[in-house]
């Protein structure tokens, strides 16, 4: 009788001592990035022997959980250990579940819990997103930047604003309705001064919802040290007199250190008189060189005037006219050439404009005028015109690019003849306007072969 209670006693000893038990405590249900939630996990080891256990959680959000992945616990003993919860930045405000499972290594048996915790964030509205094309600039130019806001609450948000403030200039944009999780996009543009001085400034972004701040942000822009000097001259030529004056004027946004020089032939020397005493003297290759020194802050500028009172009536005559040449270099000089050949049953056109002058010449328009007697043909390989029909023909009108000196554009374009004409047929000049519309070049005349 008595070997037939004993096994008994061990089955049942074997099975009481081999059940796992588990608990799941919340030390805190709320959460945020820099909050996390808490959980305390118990497991006991109900048998008289060391156990190591296993623990895994399945969540959608798992990379948010932190938590020993092995457990080790001595005999009849309990162990504690800890689950905290830390969500992202822009994680939605709303219930979150994990589940969790202990699996005891040697036996194979499991065990399940489930926790929930809440996200709680300090603001509804979150920016998740700045873009900036670059973060250097040079003065006056234009600073594009982009947020983007994203709604961490559960419920829908329409009354809410974008601000962007850039120094003493502040944006706003009027928010549209965004859905919980939903996000919205918006671009901003600040000019920076012409005269800003090198330094590094922030564009400060604020996010308001309902009247009450959400949340900020800002980027950094850098002002970059720009030097750059104009330097320019104006004469002034009298009887017997001859005045020049040369001038700098710091253009850029640092101070900047010039140099001013000028120079007369040096046997002119002893009629020749400064307004402002130059920092040096010298006689060089037969010519008498001044030269002024000086810092200009940004802004600044500073001229030097000499000059010479001519005795020697030949060589006031051979200046006056090297000035007027030089003046004559500095004005505009555009060239317009128009030439027509015959391409088969059409007329092709030539037109070539260039710029023989000194200076960058800007916003030009060139036109051209058909009359009825042809038709144009539309199909254009490059630089399509703007096309104006009219009972008397067709007007075509250009817009060219700026023509830096010695920039030259070819505009090609063809004809139809509408009626035959034993005879060439001339075509009027192409003229150039500038943009108040003022005539600065006019093309030749040109004939071609009228055949349908």
């Amino acid at each position: 009788m008595k070997k037939l209670v004993l096994p008994a006693a061990i089955i049942l000893l074997v099975f009481t001592v081999s059940a796992l038990e588990t608990s799941i405590t919340p030390v805190k249900s709320s959460a945020n990035q820099s909050s996390p939630a808490v959980f305390n996990v118990t497991l006991q080891n109900q048998n008289p022997d060391n156990q190591t256990y296993s623990v895994s959680i399945l969540s959608p959000k798992s990379s948010w959980l932190y938590y020993p992945k092995t457990i080790k616990a001595p005999g009849y003993s309990n162990k504690t250990f800890q689950i905290t919860a830390s969500p992202v930045e822009d994680a939605l405000q709303q219930r979150y579940r994990f589940d969790g499972k202990i699996r005891e290594q040697k036996t194979g048996k499991t065990k399940q819990f489930t926790g929930i915790f809440n996200v709680q964030q300090p603001y509804k509205l979150h920016i998740i997103d700045l873009k900036q094309e670059k973060t250097s600039f040079i003065p006056g130019e234009i600073i594009n930047t982009e947020i983007e806001v994203k709604n961490l609450d559960s419920q829908p948000i329409e009354n809410y604003q974008v601000k962007a403030a850039y120094k003493n200039k502040t944006k706003t944009e009027t928010g549209t309705r965004i859905l919980p999780g939903g996000t919205r996009r918006y671009e901003f543009s600040f000019r920076t001064d012409k005269n800003a001085t090198p330094g590094t400034n922030q564009i400060e972004y604020t996010v308001t919802a309902d009247n009450k701040l959400q949340t900020t942000a800002a980027q950094k822009t850098t002002i970059e040290t720009v030097k750059n000097i104009s330097e320019t001259q104006q004469t002034n030529n009298k009887i017997l007199v001859f005045e020049k004056t040369v001038k700098a004027k710091n253009t850029g946004n640092s101070p900047t250190n010039v140099t001013l020089t000028a120079e007369t032939p040096a046997y002119l020397q002893s009629i020749t008189s400064t307004s402002i005493k130059p920092n040096q003297t010298q006689e060089i290759d037969g010519k008498t060189v001044y030269t002024w020194q000086k810092t200009l802050q940004p802004d600044e500028q500073f001229s030097a005037t000499y000059q010479v009172n001519y005795w020697i009536p030949v060589a006031a005559i051979t200046l006056l006219i090297l000035m007027l040449a030089a003046i004559k270099l500095l004005g505009n000089n555009i060239s317009l050439i128009k030439t027509a050949e015959t391409d088969g049953n059409s007329i092709k056109i030539n037109l070539e404009i260039e710029n023989n002058g000194e200076k960058t010449i800007e916003q030009l328009e060139l036109e051209e005028f058909i009359p009825d007697i042809a038709t144009v043909d539309e199909s254009f390989s490059m630089n399509t015109p703007k096309i104006r029909k009219t009972n008397e023909g067709t007007k075509l009108t250009w817009q060219v690019e700026d023509l830096e000196p010695g920039d030259q554009r070819i505009i090609q374009y063809k004809i139809r003849p509408k009626v035959q004409v034993e005879e060439e047929v001339d075509f009027q000049p192409a003229t150039i306007r500038d943009t108040e519309g003022k005539k600065i070049a006019e093309s030749n005349t040109t004939s071609a072969e009228f055949n349908t």
